[in-house]
């Protein structure tokens, strides 16, 4: 899974007004669309997040190098306000929450099968996160 973070999205909203932020949840949801595979997920989170679940044999270099190419390619859109033409940047950051499943989990640790399967997570400004989810039952 990775999560999509368009950046300055509240200080667009705040001195343009939340109808350019829409334009550019818009564009960036697009942008998001052309450059994922067919038969991967994409929703809205909150705010300026997107989630993306795609699914990849690669190895997680892979996974890095295709996440970086989508959010380093320049975007940029003009909206009118009011009477004028305004060129805004769009710039937006990741993070990739690689998901294990217990029976993989349990595979490479040699171990019974966990009781809560691990999600570890890591990008640009986090570098490890460990937390535990449970199953739906």
């Amino acid at each position: 899974m990775v999560a999509f973070i368009i950046d300055r999205v509240h200080l667009i909203n705040a001195r343009f007004g939340y109808g350019v932020g829409d334009q550019i949840l818009t564009l960036f949801r697009q942008h998001l669309a052309e450059h994922l595979e067919e038969g991967d997920q994409l929703f809205r989170w909150t705010g300026p997040v997107f989630l993306a679940l795609i699914d990849r044999p690669s190895l997680p270099e892979g996974v890095r190098a295709e996440v970086k190419r989508v959010t380093s390619k320049k975007l940029e859109t003009t909206v009118q306000i009011g009477s004028r033409f305004v060129l805004l940047p769009v710039s937006s950051s990741a993070l990739i929450i690689s998901l294990l499943d217990a029976e993989s989990a349990a595979l490479s640790s040699n171990k019974s099968t966990p009781s809560w399967p691990v999600i570890r997570a890591a990008g640009p400004r986090l570098s490890s996160f460990f937390c535990q989810t449970r199953h739906a039952v």
